[in-house]
C-alpha cells in the first residue's frame, strides 16, 4: 500500500460504481466491487487511509466475464454494506494510492501528466501546449482530481462528484 499526502484533502461522492459513506463506527468508508472481490477502504476523520477489507465472492471467472456473476456481487456487496452499518455521504480523504488494486488518487488524468512531464517534446505545437496548460490550471484551480476504482473517473473537486469517466 502506498499513501501519499499532497495538497488538502479531497471530496469525494458516489453511490453508482463504488459508494462513499460512513459506517456504524462513523468512520469515513468508501465501498464497491473490484471483481472478484467487494473492497472497503476505511478512513481516519483526518481522511487517512488506515484500513483495507476485501471480501470474496469465491467465484473465478474460468474464461467468463465477472458479469455474468453480477447478482452473486451485488447480494455480497449488499451483505457487506449492511455488515458495516454503511450510510452514504460525501466524504473528504488524504491522497492514496494502492498499487495492488489500481486504487486511489490522482490531480491529473495521465494525459496531462504525459504533456507536463514532455511539454519540451516537438510532438506538441503551439495550441496544443496552450491548450494543455490552461487545463492544467483549470484542474488546480478548480480542485479536480482523478479517483481510480476499476476505471478512471474525473471528479469535480468542489462537490467530489464524478463529472466524467
Amino acid at each position: 500500500m502506498t499513501v501519499a499526502g499532497s495538497r488538502m484533502n479531497y471530496l469525494l461522492f458516489s453511490e453508482d460504481y463504488f459508494e462513499t459513506g460512513r459506517n456504524a463506527k462513523e468512520q469515513q468508508i468508501i465501498i464497491g466491487i473490484l471483481a472478484p472481490n467487494v473492497v472497503v477502504l476505511l478512513f481516519t476523520d483526518e481522511g487517512e487511509l488506515h484500513e483495507v477489507k476485501k471480501y470474496t465472492t469465491g467465484i473465478s471467472n474460468d474464461g467468463l466475464p465477472y458479469e455474468a456473476s453480477g447478482e452473486i456481487f451485488c447480494d455480497l456487496l449488499m451483505q457487506v454494506k449492511s455488515r458495516f452499518g454503511f450510510v452514504p455521504e460525501r466524504i473528504s480523504i488524504q491522497k492514496f494510492f494502492l498499487e495492488e488494486d489500481s486504487v486511489g488518487i490522482q490531480d491529473f488524468p495521465d494525459y496531462l501528466f504525459d504533456y507536463r512531464d514532455n511539454k519540451n517534446d516537438m510532438m506538441y505545437d503551439l495550441d496544443t501546449k496552450r491548450l494543455y496548460e490552461e487545463l492544467i490550471a483549470k484542474w488546480a484551480m478548480k480542485n479536480n482530481f482523478v479517483f481510480f476504482w476499476g476505471t478512471d473517473y474525473y471528479i469535480d473537486g468542489t462537490t467530489g462528484e464524478i463529472e466524467s469517466s
